[in-house]
């Protein structure tokens, strides 16, 4: 009897042996990544006022179209990440974005015409008006497909976004207004190049945004750019 215990418990060892090997080789290598890149912004929604200032006349206050505030702009960013069990990426990094503030900013009300100037000193306008956004940015994704098996993954997510908005113009002191925001994260990653094992490669990212909240006076940004993103398995 003691024999066969000795033979089972060595079946059993060796059982949960392999078990604990086969185990050891399922688990990926971590996903770890840096990368950067740019795009085209368009501030979206309907605002109140600016960092500098309100829409507000007689004690009526305005909610102005995005695009009769802001003008169009550009983005570029930087980031370092990881991706985990294939899917779950996770990144840090840093975003700028700069656009201009339009000026005069006409607002129709029924038949009213309104004309708000942005003044400086009470009797200068002011020339060459623009926003200036710096912000750390935080975001969580899902890829549909694992890239290390696959040539391309569509991916969605959630972005948060804390940071500065700073106003400058002509002979204008820069005004800082501190903000946050959440975005919806969308876009397609496609691999471009890989070595040889698998231990790097690079991919081409088209990186999108949508900003669905934010505080204070911060604009919302639909954002459509590319990243250039480069894999290290670590």
């Amino acid at each position: 009897m003691y024999r066969y215990g000795v033979y089972v418990a060595a079946a059993l060892a060796s059982l949960l042996a392999t078990g604990s090997s086969q185990a050891i080789q399922k688990v990926a290598p971590r996903l770890e990544f840096i990368d950067f890149g740019g795009g085209w912004t368009l501030p979206t929604g309907e605002y109140d006022g600016t960092v500098i200032g309100d829409f507000t006349l007689d004690g009526y206050r305005y909610d102005v179209d995005a695009d009769k505030v802001y003008d169009e702009g550009f983005h570029f960013k930087f980031g370092v990440g990881r991706v985990q069990r294939g899917h779950l990426q996770t990144a840090i990094g840093f975003a700028y974005t700069r656009h201009d503030i339009r000026n005069p900013i006409v607002v129709r009300r029924g038949d009213e015409v309104v004309t708000f100037s942005w003044t400086y000193g009470g009797t200068t306008l002011v020339r060459d008006l623009a926003h200036n956004q710096y912000d750390l940015v935080l975001n969580v994704n899902w890829l549909i497909n694992d890239m290390q098996y696959q040539t391309w993954s569509p991916f969605v997510g959630l972005g948060f976004q804390a940071g500065l908005s700073g106003v400058s113009g002509e002979d204008v002191e820069t005004e800082w207004d501190g903000n946050v925001a959440l975005s919806l994260n969308f876009g397609v990653e496609i691999g471009l190049w890989a070595q040889r094992g698998g231990e790097t490669f690079v991919s081409l990212v088209s990186d999108n945004s949508w900003n669905f909240v934010s505080s204070s006076d911060r604009p919302r940004y639909l954002q459509l750019g590319g990243l250039l993103r480069y894999y290290f398995k670590s």
